[in-house]
């Protein structure tokens, strides 16, 4: 080391600006693996597959269930009688 603060203060100072004025150091602890980087990656592709495969299914069965509730709506407004099992907001059943 030197004696001289400002020398050191001076060589930071300079670092700093060449680096756009931020002060951010990465000190790595120990080395990388030799497919640690590629096993992290595989494995954020299929976490981001496996989180838009159920959305899409979870979005699929609410199609469905609204879809199903309206054809039996429009069966019991046609007159065709639906029981009350099938229908799950009718409160004419629970009486």
């Amino acid at each position: 080391m030197t004696d001289n603060p400002e020398a050191t203060n001076h060589a930071d100072e300079s670092q700093r600006a060449e680096t756009g004025g931020s002060n951010i150091r990465i000190h790595l602890v120990a080395a990388d693996a030799k497919y640690i980087s590629a096993i992290a990656l595989a494995v954020s592709i299929i976490c981001a597959f496996y989180a838009f495969e159920a959305g899409r299914q979870y979005a699929q069965s609410v199609y469905w269930l609204q879809r199903n509730e309206a054809f039996l709506e429009q069966l019991s407004s046609m007159g065709v009688k639906v029981p009350c099992d099938l229908r799950p907001h009718n409160k004419e059943c629970s009486k």
